[in-house]
């Protein structure tokens, strides 16, 4: 009875096996062909915004690589959570890839009931990313940003500076330099880049962290400090918050490729490929010069550990300024 039962098991073992070899192969093959279709990538913003135009970059680009377009799905709303919640329900097949940025996928789930999160996506690679920078109007008195601390600390609630959006990336770093450096500003909220850039050029503001840096380059408003380990190609008079004694006070904008969990291996190897490619192909290093877009390839790896750090900050972070969700 006992050999009938060991003969019995090695034979069920045997069939698992097979079965598993075959599904494999399977896999393989069906990777193998891959990308044998358009590719759409879900952007969770509008067509025409920032990382409308890096993504359409990128498609632009990938098809001379893997011999496939790239098609550009739109699917804004929400702070780009209805995209990537629409990304994380997809096949994971390689055949729908999500923007990866960091308010969808760590800052806004949160902050407010999402029906996804962070751990149903895998992070493929990191293709650019903006440094953040302290502004102010060009007749500030302060030559940097360590003479407004400075000046913060001895005036409470003196300086004003803009927020460009409750909750996003730019105002959660200005209430961090605050926490970080012990000054306390008035923190004035806006709708986006645009009014508080109004307000600052009139003189009602003194400053607010921004990520575009036109102004910057045509002498129209004044850099106080790059939330950078290293200042921008080309803005280097402008100091770094490491630079000034505050080395934690450091954030970017980036811009990656996530794919739902479950996606094949042999497909994310792919894809892995073929963006780092894109990142070195000419025309689409040209197109991010133009809007001062700083490529910043960051391979599976570091990507994730990256995004691994992030989300391991925010939470506690968020925790302790009350601004996690209900």
């Amino acid at each position: 009875m006992q050999i009938w039962r060991a003969t019995r098991w090695a034979k069920v073992i045997a069939l698992a096996a097979s079965a598993a070899i075959g599904a494999s192969a399977a896999e393989t093959a069906r990777a193998g062909d891959y990308p044998s279709k358009p590719v759409s990538v879900v952007v969770p913003y509008s067509a025409g915004g920032g990382t409308d135009v890096i993504f359409r970059a990128v498609s632009s680009v990938i098809q001379q690589y893997w011999g496939q377009p790239m098609l550009v799905l739109n699917k804004p709303g929400a702070g780009g959570t209805i995209g990537a919640s629409f990304a994380a329900k997809a096949k994971p097949d390689g055949y729908t890839l999500l923007a990866a940025l960091q308010g969808p996928l760590i800052l806004n789930p949160l902050q407010q009931k999402v029906d996804y999160a962070l751990s149903d996506f895998v992070m493929i690679s990191q293709l650019v990313a903006n440094p953040m920078v302290l502004v102010a109007n060009v007749k500030s008195k302060w030559k940097d940003a360590g003479e407004m601390i400075a000046y913060a600390k001895a005036n409470p609630g003196k300086v004003k500076l803009g927020s460009t959006g409750f909750g996003n990336l730019p105002h959660l770093m200005t209430l961090y330099l605050q926490k970080q450096t012990g000054a306390q500003f008035a923190i004035i909220p806006f709708k986006g880049n645009a009014p508080a850039r109004k307000e600052l050029l009139g003189g009602h503001i003194d400053g607010f962290i921004t990520t575009q840096f036109t102004d910057l380059k045509a002498g129209n408003l004044k850099g106080l400090a790059w939330l950078s380990e290293k200042p921008f190609p080309g803005l280097e008079t402008i100091p770094t918050f490491p630079q000034l004694g505050y080395p934690k006070i450091v954030a970017d904008v980036w811009w990656g490729v996530a794919v739902p969990k479950g996606t094949p291996d042999a497909v994310r190897e792919k894809l892995r490929t073929v963006l780092a490619k894109v990142v070195e192909d000419k025309t689409f290093k040209s197109m991010m010069n133009k809007m001062s877009v700083p490529i910043d390839h960051l391979d599976t790896p570091a990507f994730k550990e990256k995004v691994d750090k992030l989300a391991a900050f925010f939470p506690g972070y968020l925790k302790s300024i009350g601004m996690t969700k209900k």
